[in-house]
């Protein structure tokens, strides 16, 4: 992870959140779902060979 390196989308991008809903959208639109399940959410970054992790917090996530 570096400072430096140029991301297409900015590091302080905000994760979409779900939203409750009462029920499920009748207009016609083409609508996907996916299940939530439990575990951790990530935001990964990559320009060239450099990669960012970021959790769901905005903070970075060092591994490996």
């Amino acid at each position: 992870m570096t400072a430096d390196a140029k991301f297409p989308l900015p590091i302080d991008t905000v994760p979409m959140e779900a939203k409750l809903a009462e029920a499920i959208p009748s207009d016609g639109g083409a609508w996907q779902y996916e299940p939530k399940w439990d575990g951790f959410r990530f935001l990964a970054f990559k320009s060239g060979k450099t990669v960012d992790i970021r959790g769901k917090s905005g903070k970075p996530v060092d591994c490996c």
